[in-house]
């Protein structure tokens, strides 16, 4: 069960992050990023596909494993996020973006789920404040191209839930697809 842990300061994830979870694992447990003040992945400006970085999280087993963030701050993603979960993670799992001020996705975040049995995962992303996509209006050059879509491409069972406590202000697209619609 990885926890990275900054109970004071910040979690600053700069280069590539790989976890490949629940491979021969029983049961594979949570993975936690718990900050005090923010998580932070990427670098500011550079962006990925280019000499950035990519941030991804696959879950590929069959037992359980819940995915968090939660920071005393913010959640800041200037990188490439994917978290996904192959099509034999089939237990009910939850994904939870939790930020005691603002998420700041910068750049594209995806959410896969590749199961098609009911598994009814949940993915939440709770804000305190405000839930912010591409709120500097990035426009990434190539191989990148395009600013910071949010993309969820899900069974028709998953929940999602978007909470903020202010405002939620997507300056680009956010894409949800349950099931093969």
């Amino acid at each position: 069960e990885p926890v990275w842990m900054a109970a004071n300061h910040d979690i600053n994830i700069q280069r590539n992050y790989t976890h490949v979870a629940g491979t021969g694992q029983d049961p594979q447990g949570f993975t936690r990023f718990v900050a005090g003040h923010d998580i932070v992945t990427g670098e500011a400006g550079v962006p990925a596909g280019t000499t950035g970085s990519t941030f991804s999280y696959l879950h590929m087993g069959d037992k359980g494993g819940d995915f968090d963030m939660k920071a005393g701050h913010d959640i800041i993603t200037h990188n490439k996020v994917n978290i996904a979960y192959n099509a034999a993670a089939n237990d009910a799992l939850v994904t939870t973006l939790f930020a005691c001020n603002n998420i700041d996705i910068r750049n594209k975040f995806w959410y896969t789920d590749s199961t098609h049995t009911a598994t009814y995962k949940q993915t939440r992303l709770y804000a305190n404040n405000d839930i912010l996509t591409n709120s500097t209006c990035l426009n990434h050059p190539a191989p990148v191209n395009g600013g910071a879509p949010v993309n969820y491409y899900t069974p028709f069972d998953t929940r999602t839930e978007w909470n903020a406590g202010r405002n939620i202000i997507t300056k680009d697209t956010v894409n949800f697809r349950y099931g093969s619609t």
